[in-house]
């Protein structure tokens, strides 16, 4: 199912946004995927920027971390981020 992830500062500021495909979600973590190509709008900068590489991000819903994995051509590149616990509302918001 796809999907737009709405990051936002502390603040509640809408920082980023992009849009994913759903592959999981428990009470635990979202899990989602991320195509190659997909455009990532940063709100802070007014600017956008077209991801060439397939992700796997995974946002815990608990302990307030995400987890991507980037798979680049010449290998795999990891991003992780703490943070509070992530919501989930009508539209998805996390951070």
């Amino acid at each position: 199912m796809p999907i737009t992830v709405h990051a936002v500062k502390h603040d509640g500021i809408l920082h980023f946004e992009w849009q994913t495909t759903l592959l999981q979600e428990t009470h635990q973590y979202v899990l989602v995927y991320g195509q190659p190509g997909r455009s990532l709008v940063h709100q802070t900068r007014q600017k956008s920027f077209s991801c060439a590489t397939p992700s796997l991000e995974c946002y815990d819903l608990q302990e307030g971390y995400t987890v991507n994995l980037y798979l680049e051509p010449d290998g795999e590149r990891y991003y992780c981020n703490n943070d509070r616990p992530f919501r989930l509302t009508g539209f998805w918001k996390v951070g």
